[in-house]
């Protein structure tokens, strides 16, 4: 079974402005292969499942933290 720790892709952060969002998005530029999509709460309301599902279908992250 291959790891995912060394696997590179797009991540998508939620609250991306906040404290560890903030701290998420720093982590993942500093390394290369990573593509970072960061949601702040003025780009998509996660509280709205049809706004979310439509945006996550439009980015298509590997991951989502």
């Amino acid at each position: 079974m291959q790891s995912l720790v060394n696997q590179k892709g797009k991540v998508l952060v939620t609250g991306a402005r906040g404290m560890l969002g903030s701290s998420v998005v720093r982590a993942l530029e500093r390394n290369p292969g990573y593509e970072v999509i960061g949601w702040t709460r003025g780009s998509v309301d996660l509280r709205n499942p049809e706004e979310t599902l439509s945006a996550l279908q439009g980015e298509m992250p590997d991951y989502v933290i």
